[in-house]
């Protein structure tokens, strides 16, 4: 299968553009493109021209629809709607398996799902443990924390000193 080039692409125009608009998106690329003074500057001019040349004639430019319906916008269209299948096979994957986690669930009892939830909030996997301890106890308990290293860095602080003055 040949290469085709999206020409409405290379010029940066819509499809329904008029001969006006990619007359001066030609211009603009054109001096754009030589100004920054890239490699291979011959062959995008060649481009620009072959895309400007093309689009501008109605024949050849239905002739080029045509072929981009085919070669370019159907298979993109194809694999959208295989990505979107994958999404929807993975989407009922979940379900199954949320459904068999529901059914574990009946038949561990009551206390086995408040301490499977409470592990799993622990590991960070369930957001809202039925157990879980609230976040102001978590903060308080985080706080002490800070305010018992601070005292012991202080008791280690006072007890250098009275060595140093000892001496």
């Amino acid at each position: 299968m040949k290469f085709v080039r999206d020409h409405y692409e290379v010029l940066g125009v819509p499809v329904s553009a008029d001969a006006a608009t990619i007359r001066r998106a030609h211009r603009v690329r054109a001096v754009y493109d030589h100004r920054r003074g890239a490699l291979g500057i011959k062959a995008q001019l060649e481009m620009l021209q072959e895309a400007r040349d093309l689009l501008l004639d109605p024949d050849q430019r239905r002739a080029f629809d045509a072929l981009r319906e085919d070669l370019l916008v159907r298979p993109q269209r194809q694999r959208n709607d295989i990505e979107a299948e994958r999404v929807r096979r993975e989407g009922r994957r979940r379900q199954a398996l949320n459904r068999r986690i529901g059914v574990e669930s009946q038949r561990l009892g009551r206390a086995r799902v408040a301490q499977n939830e409470t592990t799993l909030a622990t590991l960070g996997l369930l957001s809202t443990p039925r157990d879980a301890p609230s976040v102001s106890r978590v903060t308080w308990a985080r706080r002490l924390g800070v305010l018992v290293g601070l005292a012991l860095i202080l008791v280690v602080a006072l007890a250098v000193l009275l060595y140093l003055t000892r001496r």
